[in-house]
């Protein structure tokens, strides 16, 4: 994962990230659709931009394209924006394939059936020196489906999507 910081805490995913940008730059990756698309996802991941409206209600849709012909979509509303600073969202994975569906349901303490949904997401934007440190922090409704995320490769996917950004903000 790169010089990402990683740790779980009761219901939520912490990954902490430095890069060599303004907050500004780091913060518009995250809100401009080119720029979102170039590095959203795992390593191998294509992305499709659908919508982005970086506005308190305003809906966002990514769908993340793999070599293996499976696409991922995903999608949220936003609740908190301060510009350069903070974002507030929504990731909703409901309509990822049922396949991915089933093995993040069997990784669940008591697997249910139902649907991966929504994982509130805090992006936090901080300048340190001429650094920006990133916080992700990805909330959970039960620490279970945390556990289930993690068990199948959050951590490394998000460590090689973090990768990607700091390679797009080095250009």
């Amino acid at each position: 994962m790169g010089n990402t910081d990683f740790r779980m805490e009761r219901h939520v995913m912490i990954f902490r990230r430095r890069f060599q940008a303004s907050r500004m730059a780091v913060y518009t990756a995250w809100t401009d659709a080119s720029r979102l698309a170039k590095w959203f996802g795992p390593l191998r991941a294509t992305n499709t931009v659908g919508v982005l409206d970086a506005s308190v209600g305003g809906a966002w849709r990514v769908v993340m394209h793999m070599p293996d012909a499976v696409d991922y979509p995903l999608k949220g509303v936003y609740a908190e924006i301060v510009p350069g600073e903070r974002l507030v969202f929504t990731m909703d994975t409901s309509e990822h394939p049922d396949a991915w569906q089933a093995r993040l349901d069997a990784f669940r303490d008591t697997p249910t059936g139902a649907r991966a949904g929504g994982i509130v997401t805090t992006v936090t934007f901080v300048e340190v020196g001429e650094e920006t440190e990133m916080t992700v922090a990805l909330r959970f409704d039960e620490a279970s489906d945390r556990d289930a995320h993690y068990h199948m490769g959050a951590p490394q996917a998000w460590g090689e999507s973090l990768d990607r950004l700091e390679r797009l903000l080095a250009d």
